[in-house]
């Protein structure tokens, strides 16, 4: 099941959504909510603090094949996704089961309920990442209720770097080098936990994992054939289990936002040491950022040899450079590239409640006033220490609830959370 922000895709027969791909159910919005036009983050409609693309048609709040509001409100759309995910953990079911939950916290225009807006002096930015903490602690808190911590992975992650052009909405990355939108590890270098109770021990990992590890290693860890699968990621099973295992990923291509196979991975990295073939700026990085290989106005440039960085410390030891360049033109021999499956020049291809051929569009395409949407769920008022000491209550909980479990002792349960875009 996934909750949440899908973003790969809808089509005009909405044929590229997650029904299509292997997910039971599904209910979210299909994109970004900066994609649609900004109507109301806060509550009493209160203003987003961002642009966002007034030309398209309102963001549509999906369930599996079929448009249930159109404009979503984003002022409960974060309850109402955490209660499908909740009401999807507390149906009785032998078998163990799955839930891919990308929040769209705290991707901008930022968004809260009454309940986190205002409430953080970090800002609307702060406000977001307080309605997403309360959300991981109500499904967390749900599964421990349910008996189902102790044997349920839950593998939190983001998927890339601060928007540093929003400044103070757009997070922060710290000591690295710009941000989202450039293969510098500001842009590339996120987050990302474990949690699996007497599984995974305590520590922190400096291996080499990437977002695509995230398939094969569950599929190895539930017992999942992928033989007939070509995956670009590696099982990292031993180094969740041993935080001081070596990463099997030997090598990591990073590419650019918009790829092509005559330039390939921008950079290499093998964890230690990182190689720029080529640098790109984007303006997510800030247009007015002083490091001048971050804006866009830094245009694609080729560097012979490469720039070559320390990731730990600091640039350089000699014979790393033949290595990298030798496995990244192995590498690109050896990619298969594919023609794009989605086009994103159909306006009719545009999720509409009433009809894509309506008139005046796009404003037509808005659900009928007689269309009463689901009422939200009201937020559940978050437990003390909503993030710490799960474990312990869940094992209290489990007692309680472990006579009615009707899941098998040795089930294997998997969550994943994330996208904090």
């Amino acid at each position: 099941m996934i909750a949440g922000k899908w973003h790969l895709g809808v089509g005009a027969e909405r044929q590229y959504l997650p029904t299509h791909y292997g997910f039971d159910d599904y209910l979210g919005v299909p994109y970004s909510q900066d994609m649609c036009p900004c109507l109301a983050c806060f509550p009493d409609r209160g203003p987003c603090h961002d642009t966002c693309w007034s030309w398209d048609v309102s963001c549509p709040l999906f369930s599996n094949l079929s448009i249930v509001e159109q404009p979503v409100d984003l002022t409960s759309l974060t309850q109402r996704l955490v209660q499908h995910a909740i009401n999807f953990i507390d149906s009785p079911s032998p078998e163990p089961f799955f839930l891919y939950f990308p929040f769209h916290h705290v991707h901008h225009p930022q968004f809260a309920s009454s309940k986190f807006h205002g409430g953080s002096e970090r800002g609307v930015f702060g406000d977001s990442l307080e309605e997403l903490d309360w959300g991981v602690g109500q499904v967390v808190g749900a599964l421990a209720r349910g008996g189902h911590l102790h044997n349920t992975i839950i593998w939190f992650t983001s998927d890339n770097g601060p928007s540093l052009t929003r400044h103070e909405r757009g997070g922060s990355a710290g000591l690295l080098r710009c941000g989202k939108g450039t293969t510098w590890e500001g842009g590339i270098r996120v987050p990302s936990f474990v949690h699996w109770p007497d599984k995974v021990k305590r520590g922190r990992s400096m291996g080499l994992v990437s977002a695509m590890d995230v398939l094969p290693t569950l599929a190895s860890l539930t017992g999942m054939d992928t033989s007939h699968l070509t995956l670009d990621g590696s099982d990292v099973t031993n180094l969740i289990l041993n935080p001081y295992a070596e990463s099997p990923r030997k090598y990591l291509p990073i590419y650019p936002e918009a790829p092509n196979p005559s330039v390939g991975p921008l950079a290499v990295t093998n964890g230690t040491y990182k190689a720029h073939f080529y640098t790109k700026g984007s303006d997510l990085s800030d247009a007015d950022n002083y490091d001048p290989l971050c804006p866009a106005r830094h245009k694609l440039t080729r560097h012979d040899p490469p720039l070559l960085y320390h990731l730990h410390h600091d640039p350089g030891e000699s014979g790393i450079i033949e290595e990298l360049t030798k496995w990244r033109q192995q590498h690109m021999n050896t990619t298969t590239w594919i023609q794009p499956r989605t086009r994103t020049v159909d306006p009719f291809a545009q999720p509409c409640c009433t009809d894509p051929s309506c008139d005046p569009f796009p404003a037509c395409c808005d659900c009928p006033p007689t269309l009463t949407p689901p009422p939200p769920t009201p937020p559940q008022p978050p437990a003390a220490n909503a993030i710490r000491d799960r474990s312990s209550r869940g094992h209290h909980h489990h007692h309680k609830k472990q006579q009615h479990d009707t899941r098998h002792s040795n089930a294997l349960d998997v969550i994943v959370l994330g996208d904090m875009d």
